[in-house]
């Protein structure tokens, strides 16, 4: 995929583009909302824009304020940073994850939004920042055959890139030699297996349900966000784990060392636990599981990437269509007379 970030290191236009009149929406959140894995124009924000197009007489621009690796910490510093452009809509990205699981390492500092430019992003190389001619498909395919030659040439195996780049040490996980390679060239995550090492699925969500109900921090950069923007219509969108959603990925992830007790979705007690403390709040939230699941089942189309815990085009137009669905039920989803 390729990807065009604006000068504050988003994707998509920048704040200073928008017509002062047009009505506008912010998503704020992390690589969800930004689209890893997609190209621009089919992550969420992108595709929610072309369902609001459908309104062709309202003035509306959709602001994607998604960067990767961020928390609750940097959504907090975002809805302040952008908290005098007056959006009417705004919607919180909250993954059913890690963004509960990071606030128990609130030490790590905030990741630093990537510079201006572009980045070319393709399926056998999904994070290497290159320059132009690196982008040619004749050099990678060189590269790669060199460094293959030469190991056979040596009698060593390619020198495993993903070590230096994550500090993840892929041959101590004792994967089968075809999956150690593709994650070697960076064809799989390497970030996903020190997260495959955590045990019994269903404990960890039922843990990180547990933290949240005691955990002071994520709940109160949440009621930042919302706090930042006092007249906007305000949403947090539960972004679900794939392993909540179909048991089709439970195969490909124990091949990296996944654990699942039993051969059922991960239960939702961590959206419950969310919705609870957000309707206590006065906080809107979408929980988009239950389409996806349906989606999932009924059109055996693939909603996650089996490898990655991301969204894929058709998972993004579905939780899209979502919140324009939402929109329209709140009556917010055009500009109005």
């Amino acid at each position: 995929m390729w990807e065009y970030r604006n000068k504050d290191g988003f994707r998509g236009p920048h704040i200073s583009s928008i017509p002062k009149d047009n009505r506008k929406i912010f998503f704020i959140g992390d690589s969800f909302f930004y689209g890893i894995g997609a190209s621009e124009e089919h992550s969420i924000p992108s595709l929610l824009h072309d369902f609001l197009d459908q309104d062709l007489y309202c003035s509306q621009s959709v602001l994607n304020l998604g960067a990767p690796g961020s928390g609750p910490d940097q959504y907090a510093k975002t809805a302040i940073a952008y908290e005098d452009y007056n959006p009417e809509v705004v919607f919180l990205g909250l993954y059913v994850d890690n963004d509960i699981q990071r606030s128990a390492n609130s030490h790590d500092p905030s990741p630093i939004l990537k510079q201006p430019g572009v980045t070319f992003i393709d399926e056998d190389n999904p994070v290497t920042q290159k320059s132009w001619w690196q982008k040619l498909r004749i050099v990678n395919q060189s590269q790669r055959l060199f460094s293959f030659v030469e190991a056979g040439a040596s009698g060593k195996q390619p020198a495993c890139k993903a070590i230096a780049d994550t500090t993840v040490d892929v041959p101590s996980y004792n994967l089968p030699i075809e999956l150690e390679r593709l994650i070697c060239d960076e064809q799989i995550n390497p970030h996903l297996l020190p997260r495959g090492a955590v045990g019994d699925n269903t404990e960890y969500y039922k843990t990180l349900a547990e933290q949240f109900e005691t955990d002071s921090q994520t709940k109160d950069n949440i009621l930042a966000v919302r706090n930042a923007f006092p007249d906007a219509t305000f949403g947090i969108v539960l972004l679900p784990s794939k392993y909540q959603v179909s048991t089709k990925y439970f195969e490909s992830m124990r091949k990296l060392g996944f654990t699942f007790t039993n051969d059922i979705p991960v239960d939702t007690a961590i959206q419950a636990t969310i919705e609870q403390w957000a309707t206590e709040q006065d906080i809107l939230y979408i929980n988009p599981l239950f389409e996806l699941q349906r989606r999932e089942k009924e059109f055996d189309v693939r909603q996650f990437y089996l490898f990655d815990d991301h969204l894929t085009e058709a998972g993004n137009r579905s939780i899209a269509y979502q919140l324009y669905h939402w929109m329209q039920k709140k009556g917010v989803e055009d500009c109005g007379e």
